[in-house]
């Protein structure tokens, strides 16, 4: 499915701007009922919705499973919003809020089990960034490469509300890391020494290109 062009009214909410999209009832090749029900909605940085969409056939337990879309704004149309929608099969943003993955029902598809633990695993690092002090020593899992053209994988935290940092054991000149590669570059936090060597031996220092 590509992408849907249609009206919302201003004063009307996501969650029921989707419900008027998703909210159906039909009969299955077998006669029976199947009911799909948008139960909950969350929209982030205005630009994508995640979507809990529940889906029960008649005489079986309700599935939950999430819908991610874009959303793209038209102003001064009628049609004035377009959403591309993606299950957790196709989705390659892992931002999707907690409260809708608590509200997910077990499934045996592999990508979107790939997906859900991508998105948790998200959240994880959010909270251990957010308790990051200064003072401490992380370590990321690959180097990273600034626009001057150093490269470096440890740091020192100098102010992690600014995210400044210092490259550990090869200068005092603060670096700013971007919030997001905090969040999906892995890292660990390593046990603060007794002092910060001054003259480091050559092996300690990070290689850079």
């Amino acid at each position: 499915m590509g992408w849907i062009v249609t009206h919302k009214p201003p004063h009307q909410s996501w969650l029921d701007f989707f419900r008027q999209e998703y909210d159906s009832e039909w009969q299955t090749a077998d006669g029976k009922t199947r009911r799909v029900h948008v139960l909950d909605c969350a929209v982030l940085h205005f630009n994508t919705a995640y979507l809990a969409l529940q889906t029960q056939d008649e005489g079986q337990p309700p599935e939950v499973q999430a819908v991610i879309c874009d959303l793209i704004y038209y102003r001064d149309r009628y049609y004035n919003v377009g959403y591309l929608a993606r299950s957790e099969k196709e989705a390659y943003y892992y931002q999707c809020p907690e409260r809708i993955l608590a509200q997910l029902t077990p499934t045996d598809s592999e990508p979107a089990n790939l997906w859900r633990a991508k998105c948790r695993a998200y959240h994880q690092a959010r909270r251990a960034t957010a308790q990051l002090k200064p003072g401490q020593i992380i370590r990321f899992e690959q180097p990273l490469l600034f626009r001057d053209g150093q490269r470096f994988d440890t740091f020192k935290v100098l102010d992690p509300k600014e995210y400044l940092f210092s490259p550990y054991l090869h200068s005092k000149v603060p670096y700013k890391i971007r919030r997001a590669t905090l969040v999906q570059v892995p890292y660990t936090v390593l046990p603060e020494p007794e002092s910060e060597p001054t003259n480091p031996p050559p092996e300690s220092i990070p290689s850079h290109t």
